[in-house]
């Protein structure tokens, strides 16, 4: 991101009442304050914040009495791109699962980083949804899991999600939230059996879960943003 537009959006975050961060966010919409929910959105591997900016200007139209929040993921990936896990290589699938613990801490941070702020502008835990596509749907689970029985947010946003080594059991142990699960069955990138998984847990969790499974690939469809949108509007 080029630096002088990154601290312009620290400035209009100022000016508009949002308690400026140490994570620098894309806003779509009115301020927190003024609207009292919102939506953190992370984007996927590679990618960077402005390119989920035409889905949240899309659900903006659907509902527009959220704020949505792009947030961008602390690694970097390619010549422009970001990541929220960096290529790792190590010896053993338990040393590269000691990295993985390592970066996905780092991930919470940025997120967590976002939620203190909201929470400041006086953003209650229930109105905040945390979502993402791709990895950052898994980064958004991840956040969750460990958000502990009292703080968890009031919704997950999971848009083609991995969840091959999670440990799901935690959910069984948080307060009840709502959550939106998306994925196409011809899914090249992740399986669709990931989202199976996930959804399977949070049932059995006792939470509320929306899902749609689309014929499609790693994508986010029409009939996928009509359908969050309906979602939101329970909310």
């Amino acid at each position: 991101m080029n630096k002088w537009f990154g601290l312009l959006i620290v400035v209009v975050f100022a000016v508009a009442g949002f308690m400026a961060s140490r994570v620098s966010v894309v806003q779509i919409g009115k301020s927190p304050r003024a609207t009292g929910r919102a939506i953190i959105l992370l984007h996927g591997h590679g990618a960077t914040p402005e390119d989920l900016e035409w889905l949240a200007r899309a659900l903006q139209q659907l509902d527009s009495r959220w704020t949505i929040l792009l947030a961008p993921a602390p690694y970097r990936a390619g010549m422009s791109g970001r990541s929220w896990y960096p290529s790792t290589s190590a010896p053993s699938k338990a040393e590269y699962l000691k990295i993985l613990d390592e970066q996905r801490a780092v991930d919470r941070a940025v997120v967590d980083d976002v939620v203190k702020n909201l929470l400041k502008s006086g953003v209650s835990s229930s109105q905040i949804f945390i979502g993402g596509f791709s990895q950052g749907a898994s980064v958004a689970l991840d956040y969750i899991l460990h958000s502990g029985p009292e703080n968890v947010p009031g919704g997950l946003i999971s848009l083609s999600g991995g969840a091959q080594d999670f440990d799901l059991e935690p959910l069984k142990n948080i307060k009840p939230f709502k959550a939106f699960l998306s994925h196409g069955l011809k899914d090249s990138v992740i399986g669709s059996s990931n989202t199976r998984k996930v959804e399977k847990a949070l049932s059995l969790a006792k939470h509320k879960v929306f899902s749609v499974y689309f014929q499609g690939n790693h994508e986010i469809p029409r009939e996928v943003i009509s359908k969050l949108g309906e979602f939101l509007k329970q909310n």
